[in-house]
């Protein structure tokens, strides 16, 4: 196989120009060269499929785990801040807390969170097994876990400007 230089597609060995560019083809690729491909190939075809993995934990998902991670921090200097006033099991600083705990479960463990799903619906109707998540459940956890980061930010800094 000959790789063009100027697009980067595969040639076969008889061919003296590129047919997608036009442009002029070196010589064929050596055996570790054409492994070297192969595996990458592999690799990003590997990661193509992981991505359409219903379960898969986006790069968004990530993110989002670490900014409730650092918020849950924030609530935890302002109990620590201000200790008195927050035995009150309705006091927003213990729910939103609460609230940052389940986020961080649901975005980090959504197969996990699928499998409690499934086993709710299966107590109510028959082969619940066989159902797979839909776009809604998919959309409604990060909007789910955004919600709770804007309430959550929303409360810090109105206690922090008190």
């Amino acid at each position: 196989m000959k790789k063009c230089k100027s697009c980067g597609a595969l040639q076969k060995d008889e061919r003296t120009v590129c047919i997608d560019c036009g442009q002029r083809l070196g010589k064929p690729l050596s055996d570790s060269e054409m492994k070297a491909l192969e595996e990458g190939i592999h690799a990003q075809l590997d990661e193509m499929s992981d991505a359409t993995d219903d379960f898969h934990v986006t790069k968004t998902d990530k993110v989002l785990i670490i900014l409730h991670a650092l918020f849950s921090v924030a609530l935890i200097v302002l109990a620590i801040i201000n200790p008195y006033g927050h035995e009150d099991i309705g006091d927003p600083l213990i729910w939103c807390f609460v609230l940052n705990a389940i986020s961080v479960a649901d975005l980090a463990f959504p197969a996990a969170l699928w499998n409690l799903h499934i086993l709710g619906l299966g107590a109510r109707y028959g082969n619940a097994d066989e159902l797979e998540p839909g776009w809604g459940w998919k959309a409604s956890r990060k909007i789910i876990s955004v919600v709770t980061l804007i309430f959550t930010d929303f409360l810090i800094f109105s206690l922090l400007h008190k």
